[in-house]
């Protein structure tokens, strides 16, 4: 196994891993939110988990030696105001999480495809793989989003919420072109 299939191996792991807990936690969620909700916390714990997962992948890219460029930087910088905007507009708190959870699984999932398409089409150039790589993490987080208000639907006091699909896809859009940007922007300034 080369290179470039442990590291799209990996990001598939981590990335499944995301979907996968939040398929998990479909049952149980509503009665934690309530129980927080009734104790004035959901807002608060939705920003702490917000939080915690920005300074989690700081730490994670610091650790890997990873320093950002200054492209990076306001991709990262416009993504979070464009998430802190649209998290502070919403009603309910806790449809803030599926910004967190599939916008998560829309960067891994352009990650992961970048990695595929590097390896399997290297005649095709890097822009249109990392169109490719864009079209499918986008398409792959509306079929697992939707999977999820599917399984919701046949769970008790869950129900199947369009909207809820159209939040989905639109958080693994986000993710995904936080990647697709900060891919564009590395090749600008090379």
């Amino acid at each position: 196994m080369d290179d470039n299939q442990r590291r799209e191996r990996r990001y598939w792991m981590v990335a499944f891993a995301v979907l996968g807990s939040v398929y998990v936690s479909a049952g149980f969620v509503r009665p934690v939110a309530n129980f927080l909700r009734d104790q004035g916390l959901l807002r608060v714990t939705v920003g702490g988990l917000f939080a915690a997962t920005g300074l989690a992948l700081v730490l994670w890219l610091w650790r890997r030696g990873v320093r950002p460029r200054r492209h990076e930087v306001i991709v990262y910088a416009l993504l979070a105001l464009v998430y802190g905007f649209i998290v502070w507009r919403m009603h309910l708190p806790e449809e803030a999480l599926h910004y967190l959870e599939y916008g998560l699984f829309g960067a891994l999932a352009f990650e992961a495809l970048g990695w595929r398409f590097r390896r399997t089409r290297p005649a095709t150039p890097r822009r249109n793989r990392l169109w490719l790589a864009f079209a499918g993490a986008v398409g792959l987080t509306l079929i697992g989003g939707w999977g999820e208000e599917i399984l919701q639907h046949f769970l008790p006091e869950r129900y199947y919420d369009l909207r809820d699909v159209v939040i989905n896809a639109t958080a693994g859009f986000l993710g995904a072109a936080a990647g697709l940007a900060r891919e564009l922007l590395a090749e600008r300034s090379s």
